[in-house]
């Protein structure tokens, strides 16, 4: 998948990130430095789900305008027991996906980061490593997810 990119008057990303909640999908704050290719795990700033989506919208959305290189992840595909889980709206297993060269195993998560740039988003395809520790948790691009690719495209565009 290129980068996708979309006004930030004409996406909904409210609903991108209700819906993404909904289903409890992962989502971390991330940040990147401009010379750096990874993007890591916010230490200070956190999502909390017991303060609620309202809150966390609000917080999300300051985040993003604070600076162009904080991020969103949100968790779109997980591998478990030998199927992939898709959460793509809804909890879906498939059995035969061909995911090219990604490789999908215990504490790592498909998915997008979105960033905020001068009133447009950008929607990235990445892969996000939980390593525990703030400084061992970090996003990296995927170039080619393959029909995972497809999938989150489409996912992503329904909210334009």
């Amino acid at each position: 998948m290129d980068s996708l990119k979309f006004e930030q008057e004409q996406y909904d990303l409210e609903g991108l990130i209700r819906m993404a909640d909904n289903i409890e999908s992962p989502m971390v704050l991330m940040f990147s430095e401009e010379d750096d290719e990874r993007y890591q795990r916010n230490r200070y700033e956190v999502l909390e789900s017991h303060r609620g989506i309202e809150d966390n919208l609000r917080q999300i959305e300051r985040y993003l305008e604070y600076d162009e290189w904080n991020g969103l992840f949100i968790g779109f595909a997980a591998s478990y027991k030998g199927k992939m889980i898709v959460l793509n709206g809804q909890r879906k297993q498939y059995v035969d996906l061909d995911l090219g060269d990604l490789e999908l195993g215990e504490n790592t998560l498909y998915g997008m980061l979105i960033h905020l740039e001068e009133g447009v988003y950008y929607f990235e395809e990445m892969i996000y490593t939980d390593g525990g520790d703030y400084h061992q948790s970090y996003a990296e691009e995927v170039f080619d997810a393959k029909d995972l690719s497809g999938m989150l495209e489409e996912f992503i565009s329904q909210f334009e």
